[in-house]
């Protein structure tokens, strides 16, 4: 039986991010994707003059078709929210839909180098944080894990390397309030992770706590920002888990899809806003297909 996925995102013309990254990478892993779009834009938030339309009116006509027509999901994933009464939205859903078979991914969309995005607010973390808690998997970058844990983003990135990085392991701990739930937090960079061997190349590491352990995963690391990187990552892992792949066999494919989009992008001149060049490398997402095709 195929398995099934609600998506709650953004909708974004240009950036390759949000809706577009959940569907394209969701679909090439086999699993089918229901998109619940939170907003519709132009393009995203980092172009100028982009145009939104909020969706939040709209939503619970999904809750209330979905339910009439009994639907069954076997993952949920909930990113960009465009304001805190979303989140009541989402709650309904997740009471709704949500059942003990199914894997809950929390991308909590509210910042990202030491800044908030146009859609935080106090209101917006509040309920965030409650979402986060009924998380199965939650994927915050540093910043995102900042503010869940009532952390001065600015003031804890700024910490000496030699003690940042246990810092972020602590509170990333911190997180784990119910068994089986695990803590992927991205984009870590600069010193926490060290050069290649040789010292020429850069890491960047995703770290995974959860209640068996922790493991920080490395990966090559290339100058540039790209649009809808933490979208493609998460829809990847929650991916990886409902088709039954190991957390390193997971967060491994994750990294080299995005190290080769990113080379790729670079190569090519593509703009940072346009997101990266991934739709070459979505065969590296299904190789227990493409390995049956003679």
């Amino acid at each position: 039986m195929t398995r099934k996925t609600a998506a709650i995102n953004d909708l974004s013309g240009m950036g390759r991010c949000s809706l577009v990254a959940d569907i394209s990478v969701l679909s090439a892993m086999g699993i089918s994707v229901n998109p619940v779009p939170t907003a519709v834009l132009t393009a995203q938030t980092e172009y100028t003059g982009y145009y939104s339309r909020d969706c939040t009116a709209d939503l619970p006509h999904y809750l209330s078709h979905w339910s009439s027509l009994h639907a069954r999901f076997d993952g949920i994933l909930t990113g960009y929210l465009a304001d805190s009464s979303q989140t009541s939205f989402v709650r309904d859903f997740l009471e709704q839909f949500k059942t003990g078979e199914t894997t809950l991914l929390v991308d909590p969309v509210m910042g990202d180098d030491g800044f908030t995005y146009a859609n935080f607010s106090p209101d917006l973390l509040r309920d965030m944080k409650v979402l986060a808690e009924q998380a199965d998997i939650l994927t915050p970058n540093t910043t995102e894990l900042c503010l869940l844990t009532g952390a001065e983003p600015a003031e804890l990135l700024s910490s000496p390397a030699a003690s940042l990085l246990e810092q972020i392991r602590d509170r990333a701990r911190s997180l784990l309030n119910k068994p089986g739930k695990t803590i992927l937090v991205t984009g870590l960079s600069g010193e926490l992770c060290n050069h290649s061997a040789d010292g020429t190349q850069p890491n960047i590491g995703n770290l995974l706590v959860n209640s068996e352990g922790e493991a920080l995963y490395l990966f090559p690391h290339e100058k540039g920002h790209f649009s809808g990187t933490g979208d493609l990552f998460a829809a990847i892992v929650l991916g990886g888990r409902l088709n039954g792949w190991s957390w390193a066999r997971t967060v491994r494919t994750a990294g080299n899809f995005l190290s080769a989009g990113v080379h790729d992008s670079i190569a090519a001149g593509t703009s940072f806003l346009d997101g990266i060049n991934y739709e070459k490398y979505l065969p590296m997402l299904m190789p227990d297909i493409c390995s049956d095709i003679r």
